[in-house]
């Protein structure tokens, strides 16, 4: 009987090993001095329920352990390439590269979504339906584009100075509200010719969204480039977002579609949201730059490299729910850390010291209304 309980727990030592061999996660020696974490644990995902389409979306329908909703699966297809700090406005700013190609044929993603025998996928179903033939249009775009940077020497000259314009371009849109104590994300999205993608190249989220989370700006920052990018938000809330954005796009230019979600913290605590998100799309900035290259490519081969989008997103905070958090935080400042995957997160007194400030500013002006993402124009 020894040696027979012996065996079994041999048998289940090397069950252990085995599976976390098979999840592909990297367990850390603590007592190693010097460990360099780069990038997301490399994870391995046969979820045919999970979907990287164009646009750097990504749709996981099995999502179910705690550590996964926090780091996205969308890190097995992208990784992060830099994060800063910006040093002129409080802003976190990500730049990302691709590792894979994504999944073109939606086909298969709408009709899983369409036989789930759940409305809200169902729902969901006609939204991409209707990206699909957006992707259509995208894809046009590159195709003509690839064509003009082989058959056209200087065409590669021309895209730098587009891409330059598009940068400055976005700067001017963001300084509108760099200077306010707003709750945003921006990102700009361009089209790679390699691999056929409209992509997320570049995001930036405020310090006072990352003090809502429960994190300063250097926290974060280490957070980003150790795991890649975290999640704030759940499934549904993820498909909500996606959602609104395709309705901004079959509606006209200058209509704000809201929605709403609820933002889960660090700390677990979850923060009612109102979504809006503000899209700009260059195209019809064609005739704006002025290049002597003009002369030689007509409006319809310049419009392939102005395919570019920048918008960003405002998220409302409902005051309630702020000042749970800020009372929350202030009982644990000197008591606990937050718990985030393996690491411990220090509560930081000035991620507090800017959500009192906001809360603050938020409750004096709420008469007049004018500390508010509907007051901001861009």
């Amino acid at each position: 009987m020894e040696e027979q309980s012996q065996k079994e727990q041999k048998d289940q030592q090397n069950s252990n090993q085995n599976y976390g061999q098979n999840n592909n996660i990297v367990t850390k020696v603590r007592s190693q001095t010097q460990v360099s974490y780069l990038f997301v644990p490399n994870c391995i995902f046969q979820s045919e329920r999970c979907f990287f389409i164009p646009g750097d979306i990504i749709f996981d329908f099995d999502c179910k352990d705690k550590y996964f909703f926090k780091v996205s699966k969308w890190n097995e297809f992208k990784r992060v390439y830099s994060c800063t700090i910006r040093k002129d406005m409080p802003t976190l700013e990500i730049q990302f590269f691709s590792q894979k190609k994504p999944n073109y044929d939606l086909s298969l993603v709408i009709h899983q979504l369409q036989n789930s025998q759940n409305q809200d996928l169902y729902d969901l179903s006609l939204s991409i339906q209707y990206y699909s033939k957006m992707f259509i249009v995208q894809e046009a775009f590159l195709n003509k584009g690839r064509q003009i940077i082989e058959q056209i020497p200087f065409a590669v000259d021309y895209l730098c100075l587009v891409n330059q314009y598009f940068k400055e371009q976005c700067e001017i849109l963001l300084k509108s509200v760099s200077d306010s104590q707003q709750f945003y994300i921006y990102g700009t999205q361009e089209l790679n010719f390699n691999n056929s993608n409209l992509e997320l190249t570049k995001l930036g989220i405020s310090e006072n969204l990352i003090a809502l989370l429960g994190s300063n700006a250097e926290q974060y920052q280490q957070i980003m480039m150790r795991y890649g990018l975290v999640d704030f938000y759940d499934q549904k809330s993820y498909q909500k977002l996606f959602q609104q954005t395709v309705l901004n796009k079959q509606s006209n230019s200058d209509q704000k579609n809201e929605c709403f979600i609820e933002l889960l913290t660090y700390d677990q605590i979850k923060v009612k949201v109102t979504v809006q998100n503000q899209n700009h799309v260059f195209l019809d900035q064609v005739k704006n730059l002025q290049t002597i290259y003009d002369l030689f490519l007509t409006e319809q081969q310049r419009q392939c490299f102005f395919y570019k989008n920048f918008y960003i997103t405002f998220f409302e905070v409902d005051l309630y729910d702020l000042k749970k958090v800020i009372e929350i935080r202030k009982q644990n400042l000197n008591s606990q850390s937050i718990q985030f995957l393996e690491d411990n997160i220090e509560y930081s007194s000035q991620c507090l010291y800017l959500l009192e400030k906001f809360y603050s500013d938020q409750t004096q002006n709420q008469i007049s209304q004018t500390c508010n993402y509907r007051n901001v124009r861009i």
